[in-house]
């Protein structure tokens, strides 16, 4: 059992518990990861790996991501979200128009401080971990790049007391710093109270199923909710023989005269991916191989 399923976490519910549930419906015995954490007021597309398939999550992290989300204006909380308490408040609320200019001013490549209250390491430890037993810590700067801001809300419909806005950006983009961030530039405060993922590279919402679903299913009857390990890489393939598949399970290069360079190859044995290659002059070499008994 390798590949990808698509969940759709609900609101209240942390990534760890649905990752124990993937488990226990896959029958225990199995690696299972998620691909990109969501905060436990958020909800939305959580790409979760099982077998080798986890061994792949660092290149679907690599994909663009879709978040829509809510902003209330005047109104700052110690987890920059809904579950925290208010620790002060603005009268300003900004208007539809300086929204939208300001906006225009965090698109690409810039610094960003993650909220105290979010996974990011400290010395090994989650910062909420600490920012929950009151410890005083400080987060560095982290460098991230925003593809595409679009105002949800429209003006006719813009109440001057939240706005909702769309966000594709890269991976390590925090949207409650954004929030908090953008009010800043507006001269005021801000919360985000509603975070929704849509899409992590090719895995879309529409296409997502709750955790609810695909366990009344059993796995046998479940083919169409898994995607395959390769599911996603935008890496060229190329199928190899059974001479060259263990080359490459052995940690060997693997000699090819390749129509053109890539950074990774995709290489196939029977129409299963085998394993992850690196390109190199004159062939490839493994990068992460994926050794099925049934081949062997």
């Amino acid at each position: 059992m390798n590949g990808w399923i698509n969940i759709w976490k609900q609101r209240d519910t942390v990534c760890t518990r649905v990752d124990r549930a993937v488990k226990r419906w896959l029958g225990g015995g199995i690696k299972v990861g998620h691909a990109g954490t969501l905060d436990p007021f958020a909800e939305g597309v959580l790409p979760i790996a099982f077998g080798h398939a986890t061994r792949l999550v660092p290149f679907i992290l690599n994909f663009p991501k879709t978040y829509h989300f809510t902003c209330v204006w005047g109104i700052d909380t110690d987890t920059q979200d809904p579950t925290g308490s208010i620790i002060s408040k603005s009268s300003v609320r900004p208007s539809y128009t300086s929204i939208k200019q300001a906006l225009s001013k965090f698109l690409g490549v810039s610094f960003q401080k993650p909220c105290k209250y979010s996974a990011v390491k400290v010395n090994g430890i989650p910062a909420y971990t600490l920012a929950r037993e009151g410890r005083v810590f400080d987060l560095p700067e982290k460098l991230i790049n925003i593809h595409r801001l679009d105002l949800i809300t429209s003006e006719s419909n813009y109440d001057g007391e939240n706005i909702e806005i769309e966000m594709v950006c890269d991976s390590g983009t925090y949207v409650r710093a954004f929030a908090k961030d953008l009010a800043e530039n507006l001269s005021t405060l801000a919360y985000v109270s509603k975070l929704t993922r849509t899409s992590v590279g090719p895995f879309q919402g529409n296409q997502s199923i709750s955790v609810c679903t695909l366990t009344k299913n059993m796995i046998d009857h479940a083919q169409q909710f898994i995607y395959p390990t390769d599911y996603g890489l935008k890496f060229p393939v190329i199928v190899v023989n059974e001479v060259q598949k263990t080359q490459l399970w052995n940690g060997r290069q693997v000699f090819l005269d390749l129509p053109f360079f890539s950074d990774f190859w995709v290489c196939k044995y029977q129409e299963k991916m085998i394993c992850l290659a690196k390109g190199v002059a004159g062939g490839v070499v493994p990068y992460r191989c994926f050794v099925d008994s049934a081949h062997k």
